[in-house]
């Protein structure tokens, strides 16, 4: 059996090299970015119910970043951060979810995740500044 090869022009090379090289790029590719701001919404709730804080912090980050003012995403982030350790990025999250609307205090009081950060001098002063009626 003889295989017959044809042969291709210069152009048709470069065109069927760069085919393989953007498939190989795409293949590789991280698609969260084609992701809707609801589902990686969704995801940010799951991780947080999973306990996976870290995840859930980077998930809140592209959250945030494809709708910077829903106040959910700022919520989810300051959660991520006060269970991670980083306690100064709460606040600041949890700073940017009260300004972005968030408007239940009870909701921020009751939430265990924000333990870390409720002895936080920081804390009582933005809980004071943004509820002053409590």
């Amino acid at each position: 059996m003889v295989i017959k090869l044809r042969s291709i022009s210069v152009a048709g090379f470069i065109r069927y090299f760069m085919f393989l090289a953007l498939s190989v790029f795409l293949f590789g590719c991280d698609f969260d970015i084609l992701a809707t701001p609801e589902k990686i919404k969704q995801e940010t709730k799951q991780s947080i119910e999973a306990k996976d804080f870290t995840k859930a912090a980077g998930l809140a980050q592209k959250y945030i970043e494809k709708v910077p003012t829903d106040y959910e995403g700022y919520f989810y982030l300051a959660q991520s951060k006060s269970q991670t350790g980083d306690k100064n990025a709460a606040i600041v999250a949890l700073e940017m979810a009260i300004k972005n609307g968030l408007k239940d205090d009870q909701q921020i009081e009751e939430n265990s995740n924000l333990d870390p950060i409720k002895l936080m001098v920081a804390y009582a002063d933005l809980m004071r500044k943004s509820f002053p009626g409590r």
